[in-house]
Formats: C-alpha cells, sequence, structure tokens
C-alpha cells in the first residue's frame, strides 16, 4: 500500500490496446477503450484500495470496466484477468508492487483453500489454488466480441441465379400479314453489398458461439467489401435489349418474360488485428442482369373474349 501502483506490462497491453497478451486475441474495442480509459483506470484504483486481503478473495465474476459483460475476459482472482479465448492469465501489478504475503497469494492462490502441491522433496505442502478449483474453472468460450475484427479474406465465391419477376405481354395481330414487332426491355437494380448479419458464426463450424459487436464494424466491413467488388454508393445496374417477336397473321401472342439477377455470393472471413480467432458472414452482391422470353399462341376463343 506504500508503494506506488505500477501496472504490468501484460496489464498494460490489455487497457491501451484491448487484446490479451497472452494470445493476442481482441477483447475490447478500441471505441471502447475511448470511451471507458478513466473507468478501466478507476476500477484498477478501487481494486489497489481493497489492501491485499479483500483483493484475494474478490469473486471470480466480479464485473466492471475491465471485464464488461459480453467481454471474452473474466476475473480469475483478485489481482488478476484471464482471457476466455486461450484460458491464460495476467496480474495487474508489477511483482515488485506486492509485499511477501501478495506475492504468496499471487502465486498459489488463497490459503486456506483444499488442494495442495510440494515445492521440493521434504518441503511441506502449501495451497494450489489450480488443484482446489479444478472442475470449477471459468467454462471454455461461449462468446466472441468481434468489435475490433477487420476483413481478413474471402472463400466460397460463386455466382448463383435468382429470379425477379415475370412480365407477360399480348401482341395481336388483325391484318392478314405477318408484323414483327420490336420489344424494348429495360431494367435496374441498386448495386450494393447485403450483408447476413444474422448468420456470423465462428470459423470452423464450432457451434454454441454468442458473435457479439458485430453492429459496430458491420459498416466498414460493407466498405471494405464494396471497395473489393468496385461497387461505388448509389450505383446502378442497368440492362436494356431489344428483341423482335413474330405474330402470325389473325392471331395474338403473348410474350412472357423472366428478369433474373446474378449474384455473387461469398464468405467473409474476419478477424483481428492480431491472433487467431476468426468468424464467417456470408454477403451478396449484385453482379448482372438477364433475362428469358417466350411466345405462345393465345387461343382465339380468348380472344373473342376480350
Amino acid at each position: 500500500m506504500n508503494q506506488p501502483i505500477s501496472l504490468s506490462d501484460e496489464m498494460n497491453q490489455y487497457m491501451s490496446k484491448g487484446t490479451c497478451p497472452r494470445c493476442g486475441v481482441v477483447i475490447l474495442s478500441p471505441e471502447y477503450i475511448r470511451q471507458h480509459d478513466a473507468a478501466m483506470r478507476a476500477a484498477v484504483l478501487s481494486n489497489w484500495s481493497k489492501g491485499p486481503i479483500l483483493r484475494s478473495i474478490v469473486p471470480m465474476l466480479a464485473t466492471d470496466a475491465l471485464t464488461p459483460a459480453g467481454a471474452i475476459v473474466a476475473r480469475s482472482r483478485g489481482d488478476e484477468l484471464q482471457c476466455l479465448t486461450c484460458q491464460k492469465s495476467w496480474n495487474f501489478y508489477r511483482t515488485s508492487n506486492l509485499n511477501p504475503a501478495q506475492r504468496f497469494t499471487s502465486q498459489y492462490g488463497t490459503p486456506g483453500i483444499a488442494g495442495y502441491k510440494r515445492q521440493a522433496f521434504g518441503q511441506p505442502a502449501v495451497p494450489n489454488y489450480t488443484a482446489a478449483f479444478r472442475g470449477l474453472s471459468t467454462p471454455a468460450a461461449t462468446t466472441i466480441n468481434v468489435a475490433g475484427y477487420r476483413l481478413k479474406s474471402i472463400k466460397d465465391e460463386q455466382q448463383i441465379e435468382a429470379v425477379l419477376r415475370t412480365e407477360k405481354k399480348t401482341y395481336p395481330n388483325n391484318s392478314k400479314g405477318r408484323v414483327t414487332p420490336k420489344v424494348s426491355l429495360t431494367d435496374s437494380v441498386t448495386r450494393s453489398v447485403t450483408i447476413e448479419s444474422n448468420s456470423v458464426k465462428a470459423s470452423g463450424g464450432q457451434a454454441g458461439i454468442q458473435i457479439l459487436g458485430f453492429a459496430a464494424i458491420q459498416g466498414q466491413i460493407q466498405q471494405q467489401l464494396s471497395q473489393r467488388n468496385a461497387v461505388q454508393t448509389q450505383q446502378t445496374l442497368t440492362f436494356s435489349e431489344e428483341i423482335q417477336v413474330e405474330v402470325p397473321p389473325h392471331s395474338t401472342i403473348e410474350l412472357t418474360i423472366t428478369w433474373k439477377l446474378i449474384w455473387l455470393k461469398g464468405t467473409a472471413i474476419l478477424g483481428p488485428l492480431v491472433g487467431l480467432a476468426r468468424v464467417e458472414v456470408p454477403y451478396f452482391v449484385p453482379h448482372r442482369l438477364t433475362f428469358d422470353w417466350s411466345t405462345r399462341d393465345v387461343p382465339l376463343t380468348k380472344q373473342r373474349n376480350k
């Protein structure tokens, strides 16, 4: 308590970059760090002010600015944080800040907990925190916070065809000769990247993982995908063509036009600046407009009823 607080290098990295100092996975987004810098430092000061005894019994589920809800991090002990991705921990403070009792607690856990390990043959047993809580440790990560992720790569890119709509037009011919009217076909769609945000999943098909923070980066990912596919803001994809249909004498031809849109479908792989954690999100980009057309004779009885 008489020494000034000196954070460990690992804690400084966590509070300044938001990444796990062990595996590098992004835990806190840059935006969160900017907004909660003062709150995180206040949490560190508050933790230090409790003194060594109270700090040693801080509940493992304690939540404050250092461990926000949904983040893949938790308190493993009063003076430690644990990454829920790699399951490794780091201390708040430099070892030089801790008195002998604190160093003992930092190394072995709180005295009085069942479970022991021996330092060397013939030495008395000391409490073994890990053994005491085996089976009660923090479970494997069930959430991934992607607030700091960016586009890493693309996979499974392919073209798929979808019907937009069907149009029908009739062309009567009451003359004695054949007629071949020209038909102009024009259509357009807005070309923009569509992301299936409700289909974001952990890379590798791992089930049961909840994805957090995607709303914060969705616009950024759409912009990166737009740049990759040369999609400009408010860009329109237009198609125009002219066809001819032949109508026999004293008959009516029905023209059916089926408009189709060719989509470019792929999966965007998102990941942190540093680390191996990845998530996948499907996306679609309008690629090309096309159409099919066909004709048929309209029965004479149908013409008379019109």
